[in-house]
């Protein structure tokens, strides 16, 4: 298509060149049809565009719901707003031109009441010879009685006089001008026009001035021209009584519209937001030739609360806030709505768009088994998507075959670790011992061993490594090697509390230099002495091990901080007297900080509880009791910790 589109722009060109210099030539037909092949092919094109469009927006299941969404929902919502918004618009305007009217009508009536009372005193007491007097006096009191801002009104007296020469006709001349204000200049005519021998009601224009007029008849000798400027004293009249803001503006908004718009921007600027903004156009009478005038305009805004009182009754304020509260409700609603929407939009594309995502991941594969699909839609691509899941298959079987390996690497270092601890509990005269690890994971943290030569004496490790799985096993390894070479090298040594202290201190300062800075162990070195009964130890930063002797409780706390940590530590030994049936416990942290499921720990009381009332009991009873006790408290949770336990009884 693109190239007879081509084709048609240089026949077009082509005829409009023939008919541009060979007007007439049969060849100018070629313009015509160069213009008719283009209008075709625009056709076709915004055909092809509509579909690539449609293809592209409703490709995704999200987009169908979300147009959907806004034919259903948004459109019908939006012309609701604006056709009511529009309606409440035009009624308010309406109100607000009634409201302003009404109150240029009752200034009005104050003049005509003003003259009429006039009219009516001279009736009253009808006196030729004091007419004039009468009517100046009567006016007086009228004018005293207008409000503030009405006081620049003026009353102007024309008496009725014959004609100076024959064949002229009466007119009325200007007697007398009362106001309370002799500083105000109200222009007039010496000669009232002969449009005044009427009695009159509205707006006169005095050389571009806009007045409120009354003209009463008083009698047949005098008219009585009430007259009160349009001005700011006015306007703050009304302003006073009403809220509002006004201004007349002497242009019509056709012929001078950027002032006009000036005009009601001041009058909106100075009202505020919660305002009804409109005018008013009046068509004031020529004072010279009494032919109206117009492009007079009345400008205003008027405080909403004040026009919705006034048209409707006092005291409605309420009723503005609660249209507010309603309009706020409803727009807070259809926020709510469409956050709502577009979660439920996205739940449903998102879980589709997820399983798409998946079949993406699985596309490596290689299968021959394909899924039929029409590929008009995200479902269906999805499908297409699934045919070529076999290569994820593979990724699958490689993940677990790692896994295994990995499982069989664990196992095989639980078994190295289980050649550490010792294959069987030595016999030491006037000793029973029980002993027992059981790991949170398949390789342990904790430590125990014995080094013995003879039945007369028994130097025990018992610790706790750092961290778990196999780099704590590996540190194990290590921390045994070290620990075994020193206390065979001091195998001579008399001091047995001291021993232990040197033998602490070299496997401090070998695992701090051969580890990592956060590599420790916590760590208990002691030698029993079958002969003397006398158990010398060194405690570098393990629980105090517990000595039961007679119903009393001490623990062994002599010795200094974990190994590894730092590498100069000084360490010192301690030793303790035991007799018959005492016994010695040795534990680490998994025992006393078990948890069961309200979150309590097992705890070294309830510990000490445990052993003290079942001291009667064989060590290997007593060990295999702490044990079954510490699974039964954290009965339902998850072991967190290494549990190991070592029971040391004096016996005969």
């Amino acid at each position: 298509m693109a190239g007879v589109t081509l084709i048609a722009v240089l026949v077009y060109f082509v005829g409009y060149l023939c008919s541009r210099f060979f007007p007439g030539s049969i060849l100018t037909i070629l313009q015509d049809l160069g213009f008719i092949a283009l209008v075709v092919g625009a056709a076709y094109y915004l055909v092809k565009g509509y579909k690539w469009l449609k293809r592209l927006i409703f490709w995704k299941v999200r987009n169908k719901i979300i147009v959907s969404f806004a034919f259903v929902g948004i459109i019908p919502l939006v012309i609701l707003v604006l056709v009511s918004s529009t309606v409440l618009v035009l009624i308010l305007k309406r109100l607000s031109t009634f409201y302003v009217e009404r109150e240029l009508t009752l200034i009005s009536e104050k003049l005509e009441n003003g003259g009429a009372r006039v009219v009516l005193a001279y009736y009253r007491a009808r006196n030729p010879d004091k007419d004039l007097e009468l009517i100046r006096s009567e006016t007086v009191k009228n004018l005293e009685r207008y409000p503030a801002g009405l006081k620049d009104a003026e009353v102007l007296v024309y008496e009725l006089r014959p004609p100076v020469e024959e064949g002229e006709a009466e007119v009325f001349h200007l007697v007398d001008r009362i106001s309370t204000h002799p500083e105000v200049d109200i222009r007039a005519l010496e000669v009232a026009p002969d449009w005044l021998r009427d009695e009159f009601a509205g707006f006169t224009l005095v050389q571009n001035d806009v007045y409120f007029t009354s003209v009463h008849d008083v009698g047949d000798r005098y008219r009585l021209v009430s007259q009160l400027p349009f001005d700011d004293q006015v306007s703050g009249y009304l302003e006073r009584r009403t809220s509002m803001e006004l201004e007349i503006v002497p242009w019509n908004p056709v012929d001078n519209p950027s002032e006009f718009r000036a005009v009601q921007g001041r009058v909106r600027a100075a009202q505020g937001w919660f305002s009804v903004d409109w005018a008013h156009f009046v068509e004031p009478v020529d004072w010279e030739t009494g032919a109206p005038r117009s492009h007079w305009s009345i400008v205003w805004s008027v405080p909403m609360v004040f026009l919705v009182e006034q048209s409707f009754a006092k005291g409605t304020e309420w009723f503005i806030v609660l249209i507010m509260l309603l309009l706020v409700t409803f727009v807070l609603v259809e926020i709510a709505s469409l956050f709502v929407g577009v979660a439920i939009v996205r739940s449903i594309t998102g879980s589709i768009d997820n399983i798409y995502r998946g079949a993406k991941n699985i596309q490596k594969g290689n299968f021959e088994f394909r899924i039929p699909t029409t590929g008009k839609d995200q479902l269906d691509a999805m499908a297409d998507s699934f045919n070529n899941m076999s290569s994820s298959i593979i990724n699958l079987m490689k993940q677990v075959s790692e896994r295994e390996a990995l499982e069989k690497e664990l196992e095989i270092a639980k078994e190295v670790q289980i050649q550490l601890f010792p294959p069987r509990l030595p016999v030491i005269r006037r000793l029973e011992m029980a002993a027992s690890c059981t790991p949170a994971r398949q390789v342990s943290g904790d430590y125990y061993d014995f080094l013995w030569e003879d039945d007369s004496c028994l130097d025990v490790v018992f610790g706790d490594i750092s961290g778990k799985g196999i780099s704590a096993a590996l540190l194990m390894a290590s921390l045994q090697s070290s620990i075994r070479s020193g206390l065979t090298t001091l195998n001579e040594f008399s001091d047995q509390k001291t021993r232990m202290a040197i033998v602490v201190a070299d496997v401090n300062r070998r695992l701090y230099q051969r580890s990592s800075p956060e590599s420790y162990s916590t760590l208990v070195l002691g030698h029993f002495d079958a002969e003397s009964l006398v158990f010398s130890y060194c405690n570098a930063g393990h629980h105090p091990p517990l000595i039961f002797s007679n119903g009393d409780v001490s623990g062994l706390t002599v010795g200094g901080t974990v190994v590894g940590l730092f590498e100069n530590w000084a360490f010192e030994g301690g030793e303790v007297q035991l007799r018959q049936g005492d016994l010695a416990l040795l534990f680490t942290d998994g025992v006393v900080e078990a948890e069961n499921e309200e979150g309590g720990q097992f705890g070294t009381e309830k510990l000490i509880e445990l052993v003290r009332s079942n001291s009667f009991l064989t060590a290997e009873d007593i060990q295999s009791l702490i044990v079954e006790q510490v699974f039964d408290w954290a009965s339902g949770t998850e072991q967190a910790d290494d549990i190991t336990v070592l029971c040391m009884k004096v016996v005969e």
